[in-house]
Parts: C-alpha cells; structure tokens; sequence
C-alpha cells in the first residue's frame, strides 16, 4: 500500500512543477522553413508566431508570398504541439508518478 504522506507531498509539488512545466513548453521554439528558404516562421509552446522572415526573392510575387507565410506559420505551430505534453511528462517523471493507462496528457492543453 502506497505510503499516504509521501503521496500527499508529491502531490503538493505537483502545481510548481506543472506551472513549471508550462514555462518551459512556451520557451521552447521551433522554426519551419518553405519554399527553399524563402520564408521561415519561428512559433513558440504557447502556439506563438514569434518571429518571420523573408527573403527579398519572394517578394515578387504578393500571391505566393502569401501562400509561403501561411504554410510556414503553419509548419511551425504544428511543430509547437507536443511541446506541452513532453514537458508535463517530465515533470510528472521526476515526481515519480507513472501515468495510468490511456491518460493523454494532450488532451489538458
């Protein structure tokens, strides 16, 4: 039988370590790249398009710029996704508490 007093102080670290957890996700970055570099967009763990550039070869042509600046804004929030759920693993690892079965901690964020 698991001992009740170490549970509980498991439990009371656990809102630090997921706040913590959730600091660390929206520093995280990922940067996507399209149209053979002609434009790049960085997004952030909180779903963030931080930064976008382009190249002054893409700018010719308004239609596909456009069509580039989506595609790498989507690339890099798709990238961003598991970023959340990887790091709320770690934190519930590192307080020793395995995860039941089937939970999807993706599903909280």
């Amino acid at each position: 039988m698991p001992d009740m007093n170490d549970m509980m102080g498991k439990l009371a670290g656990l809102k630090q370590k997921m706040q913590d957890a959730t600091n660390a996700a929206g520093a995280r970055t990922a940067k996507a790249n399209v149209g053979g570099g002609l434009v790049s967009a960085t997004a952030n763990g909180r779903q963030e398009i931080i930064k976008i550039d382009i190249e002054s070869a893409a700018l010719t042509d308004k239609s596909m710029l456009e069509d580039l600046i989506v595609a790498a804004c989507n690339q890099a929030l798709t990238q961003t996704k598991g970023f959340a759920q990887e790091e709320m693993q770690k934190a519930i690892a590192d307080l020793g508490m395995p995860l039941p079965p089937g939970f999807d901690l993706s599903k909280m964020f």
